[in-house]
């Protein structure tokens, strides 16, 4: 089961350094494989929405913002995923009564509450099959490095909390990419909460930068209260302090692996847990969709969405009306 390793977002260290001929290797063979690997285009317009660091940056929540936008604007939107941590061997459409988490992956379901989703391994075949399905544009959730798919336009998201960590490539690092080697192709780039990183200082003067933040998003009354916070998301600690943000105070945080799959003997733990602290079970919006209706009983979900605000939204509505028939 994997964490984010703590020594990607640290200036130095000695664990990173020993890690970078690993690193170098890496690039290497990412580089041959867009060598030789040839791009196909898709009959329907694609907008990709992804991130260079592995981890969380926000490109779910910002993927399901953009599509709330299009569908205010009728344009006929899907997501495209490759079910990530699901057990899927074709192309399938997300259904929300008979799919869980483990056969489409959390991601999928958590979009799938929204616009159609369509996954594949390989996803120009789902894509095709979203575009039989009378779909106008379909959005990406990840995948800015995949060679294979011709991608209309390319939106970056950076966590402004955490930025680029130590700026090495996996796995002395984060990264799945060097930066300036992401600046080349991106047609717009999200910093999701305050630029701690100075990173907007980085970035040419031609690159759109959107600054939004993550807010809860529903009316959940959190204030004084005391909660277990438990997750198994990518970088927890952005969970942690929209609670805090918001007047709640934290007994226990439970860090488990980045989509972990709940079990019953876990979700019992946590609520003895609570009991025994006299405090309240909380997780994300995206853990929630790993448990069983079940054993969502005494478990507040915390739902978070990004505004994208109207002068992006209007820049994003004329590019992609180009796109359109």
């Amino acid at each position: 089961m994997w964490t984010t390793p703590s020594f990607w977002y640290k200036p130095k260290s000695y664990t990173a350094y020993s890690l970078l001929p690993l690193s170098f290797l890496y690039s290497f063979i990412v580089h041959i494989r867009n060598i030789f690997t040839k791009q196909k285009k898709a009959t329907i317009p694609v907008i990709c929405v992804g991130n260079i660091t592995a981890g969380g940056a926000g490109k779910t929540p910002t993927s399901i913002a953009i599509a709330k936008v299009l569908l205010e604007h009728n344009v006929k939107v899907a997501f495209i995923t490759r079910g990530y941590k699901g057990n899927t061997t074709y192309t399938t459409k997300v259904d929300l009564t008979n799919h869980r988490a483990s056969h489409v992956g959390d991601e999928a379901m958590l979009l799938a509450q929204i616009a159609p989703v369509y996954i594949d391994k390989n996803r120009y075949d789902a894509i095709e099959a979203a575009a039989n399905d009378g779909i106008e544009l379909v959005i990406m959730d990840d995948g800015l490095q995949n060679p294979t798919i011709h991608k209309d336009i390319k939106i970056l998201v950076i966590d402004g909390l955490h930025g680029i960590g130590n700026n090495y490539l996996i796995p002395a690092g984060p990264l799945r990419e060097t930066f300036s080697s992401s600046l080349k192709k991106i047609d717009y780039i999200i910093i999701n909460g305050p630029d701690n990183s100075s990173l907007k200082s980085k970035i040419p003067a031609n690159i759109p930068v959107i600054n939004v933040s993550t807010k809860i998003a529903k009316n959940l009354h959190l204030k004084d209260k005391k909660f277990i916070a438990f997750t198994g998301i990518g970088l927890p600690k952005k969970f942690f302090n929209t609670i805090e943000k918001a007047g709640g105070h934290i007994i226990k945080r439970k860090i488990f692996p980045d989509h972990y799959q709940y079990t019953v003997e876990d979700i019992k733990h946590l609520k003895t847990l609570a009991i025994s602290h006299q405090a309240e079970l909380i997780t994300t919006e995206k853990d929630a969709v790993r448990l069983e209706s079940d054993q969502k009983r005494n478990i507040i979900c915390m739902p978070i969405e990004i505004k994208l605000g109207e002068i992006f939204t209007d820049i994003l509505i004329k590019h992609i009306r180009k796109l359109l028939p």
